[in-house]
C-alpha cells in the first residue's frame, strides 16, 4: 500500500502532468533515458562491472532518442 500512495503514486501523477501538458515527443525521447539512468546508477554504485554491453546499450539507446526526436523545419 505504501508503495502505491508514495514513490509509484507519485510518479503516475507526474507521469499524467507530462503527457497533459507537455510536449510528447520530447517525452518520448526522455523516457527512453530511464533505463540508461538505471544502469549507470547500479554501474556506479558498484551492483554492476561497467563493461562493453553496457557501453553498446547506452550507445543504441542515445542512438535511438535522436532518430525519434522532433524534426524542426
Amino acid at each position: 500500500m505504501a508503495l502505491a500512495a508514495g514513490p509509484l503514486g507519485g510518479a503516475f501523477y507526474l507521469w499524467d502532468r507530462a503527457i497533459k501538458g507537455g510536449d510528447l515527443a520530447l517525452l518520448g525521447a526522455l523516457a527512453c533515458f530511464t533505463p540508461i539512468i538505471a544502469a549507470v546508477s547500479l554501474a556506479a554504485l558498484g551492483y554492476e562491472k561497467p563493461d562493453a554491453a553496457l557501453a553498446a546499450a547506452v550507445c543504441a539507446v542515445a542512438a535511438g532518442a535522436l532518430l525519434a526526436r522532433p524534426r524542426r523545419h
